[in-house]
C-alpha cells in the first residue's frame, strides 16, 4: 500500500496491415526511413539464440 507507479502493456498483433509500408523495405527507402540504426540496437540486445534465429530469416 503507498505505492505508485505505472503499468505498461504491449499487445502486438499479425502486422498484415503493415507488409506494403513499414515491413517493406522499398517502402521504407522511398520515405527516407532509415531503420538500421535501430535494428542494430535491437539484434544487440537480444540474446544470442535469438539474435542467430533473426539473421536466419534476413533475405539475402
Amino acid at each position: 500500500m503507498g505505492r505508485k507507479g505505472s503499468i505498461v502493456t504491449l499487445i502486438g498483433d499479425s502486422g498484415r496491415r503493415y507488409r506494403g509500408t513499414y515491413y517493406d523495405d522499398d517502402w521504407l527507402r522511398r520515405n527516407g526511413i532509415d531503420i538500421r540504426g535501430h535494428l542494430a540496437r535491437l539484434h544487440a540486445w537480444l540474446p544470442p539464440r535469438i539474435r542467430s534465429r533473426e539473421r536466419a530469416h534476413q533475405p539475402p
